[in-house]
């Protein structure tokens, strides 16, 4: 782990974080929009939630079905 000197360095640091998670988020949201989601989906929890998540760019499609959730295990 770094050390810091002063405040300005860690804040400086935070900040830089900060924005690569931003721009890292954005490319992501851009590459599922882009995804035809075309090799289908798993049934699984992601977000504290159990949903239907593409197998190939891994975005949150939407709640599962009671169907899927039996025959899933979740239910």
């Amino acid at each position: 782990m770094e050390n810091f000197d002063n405040s300005e360095d860690f804040n400086k640091k935070t900040d830089k974080i900060k924005k690569d998670i931003k721009d890292l988020t954005k490319s992501l949201k851009d590459i599922q929009d882009k995804c035809t989601h075309k090799d289908g989906y798993t049934v699984r929890y992601l977000n504290k939630k159990v949903c239907r998540v593409c197998n190939l760019c891994d975005k949150d499609l939407g709640y599962a079905s009671t169907d899927e959730l039996k025959s899933n295990g979740f239910i």
